[in-house]
């Protein structure tokens, strides 16, 4: 087993065969607006830009799991921390490159209790 820490929440498992993308926030570096605009610095999201060997890492994913994303239905409250447009932009690239076979878990789910 192999865990790549490409950045925040953003990871991929890899586990024989199976390469598993956690929480894609794959926006380029400072693309995205402050999380908080009054408890810290203005700074953009995200911090720090992929690592450089990103595309080959996400080029053999073949699951996703988004740990959680609740936005009630209002798209400006999606947590982009954990799943941005580009994480949502490459889930879809991703099954038509593969002909469907890629599995993506749901965004809206119920938690564990």
């Amino acid at each position: 087993m192999k865990i790549h820490h490409l950045r925040n929440a953003t990871f991929v498992i890899e586990s024989g065969p199976h390469h598993i993308l956690i929480d894609p926030m794959l926006s380029d570096k400072a693309k995205l607006p402050p999380f908080a605009v009054f408890a810290h610095k203005l700074a953009r999201n995200p911090l720090v830009s992929l690592p450089p060997n990103a595309s080959t890492i996400l080029e053999r994913v073949t699951a996703c799991l988004v740990t959680h994303s609740q936005k009630w239905g209002i798209e400006a409250l999606t947590h982009t921390d954990h799943f941005d447009k580009q994480g949502k932009d490459f889930r879809f690239i991703k099954i038509q490159r593969t002909s469907g076979r890629i599995m993506w878990a749901f965004e809206y789910m119920n938690p564990i209790v």
